[in-house]
């Protein structure tokens, strides 16, 4: 428990958190400000719904990947940290669990603000019309909906992001190894689904996968636990594995 509240308070204590949120928050800004300026020249006046499903896409090309590439890259131990593990007699299964509880805590904060702020700029330059008609038009309970299937799957990719760091011990490797994984190779997959039963289930199977069919309403809110949940433990598993490998 006292390695748990050091990493907490070690990563509430990073600037570079701030920087991130800022960065997001001011190109939600631009790309709403750029709506709101060129909606007069279009056929119909572009609303607040469709500005939501506009900026979940923004999200959904790959701006989701950086939750967990950026709270895996802070989350690195220092020599005297390991020492300090090492010497306190901290197993590896506690270290990762609690690095994985730390990180989904951080991911979840910074993610929750990003999207309360991003209410909070369409609805001062828009307002609250979303004049939902069509599936590119979104409501704000539905913008809050798929954006919370979107957080359950960064934590998952936060996970597998932090123990492919942990197995590796090389940040660049880890982090093109975990930008393959979850985006590269998932991309791949929604490319050829239609040609294969088999690649379809996988494609359910996958973090990216369930924020597509929890988009479109097409899973379960059964599967979309079972699915998280094993893409947060089998990670969790191999890493203590592995870890635990390395010291015989």
């Amino acid at each position: 428990m006292e390695y748990f509240k050091a990493e907490i308070y070690r990563n509430l204590r990073n600037k570079g958190y701030l920087v991130f949120i800022f960065i997001m928050t001011t190109i939600v800004t631009m790309i709403t400000l750029y709506i709101k300026l060129i909606s007069p020249f279009q056929k119909t006046q572009i609303n607040s719904g469709e500005v939501y499903f506009i900026l979940f896409n923004f999200f959904m090309m790959g701006i989701f990947i950086a939750f967990p590439i950026i709270t895996s890259a802070y989350s690195g131990k220092s020599i005297y940290i390991k020492q300090q593990i090492i010497s306190n007699n901290i197993s590896n299964k506690k270290v990762v669990l609690s690095d994985s509880l730390t990180l989904s805590i951080i991911n979840s904060i910074m993610f929750v603000l990003i999207n309360i702020i991003t209410i909070m700029i369409v609805y001062f330059i828009f307002g609250n019309n979303p004049d939902f008609t069509d599936k590119d038009s979104f409501t704000i309970l539905k913008f809050i909906y798929v954006q919370s299937i979107m957080l359950f799957a960064i934590l998952s990719l936060t996970i597998q992001a932090d123990c492919i760091q942990k197995t590796l011990n090389n940040k660049v490797l880890a982090n093109g190894l975990f930008v393959f994984i979850g985006y590269i190779l998932p991309i791949m997959i929604f490319q050829l689904r239609f040609f294969s039963n088999i690649i379809m289930k996988i494609s359910r199977i996958l973090p990216m996968g369930q924020i597509v069919y929890g988009f479109r309403g097409e899973t379960s809110v059964l599967e979309f636990i079972v699915v998280i949940s094993l893409n947060i433990i089998i990670p969790i598993i191999l890493c203590v594995l592995r870890l635990n490998c390395e010291e015989y």
